[in-house]
């Protein structure tokens, strides 16, 4: 519900012509596929240690010890 409510005081602002702050919201970013390729690497990675975690811990003999 909260996240609905969020989404839709965006969407109201916009349409109300707030939008200062999406002007220039990419600005000093890059296209670079290597840059691109390394932001997804380190997205990938930091989800698989979650993910591995879960793995990891479903494993475990007693936990509580």
């Amino acid at each position: 519900v909260t996240i609905l409510t969020v989404i839709i005081v965006g969407i109201v602002r916009i349409a109300q012509g707030h939008t200062q702050y999406l002007q220039n919201g990419f600005d000093g970013t890059t296209r670079k596929p290597l840059s691109v390729a390394l932001a997804f690497y380190a997205g990938l990675w930091a989800y698989d240690g979650w993910n591995s975690l879960n793995s990891v811990t479903e494993e475990l003999k007693n936990p509580k010890r």
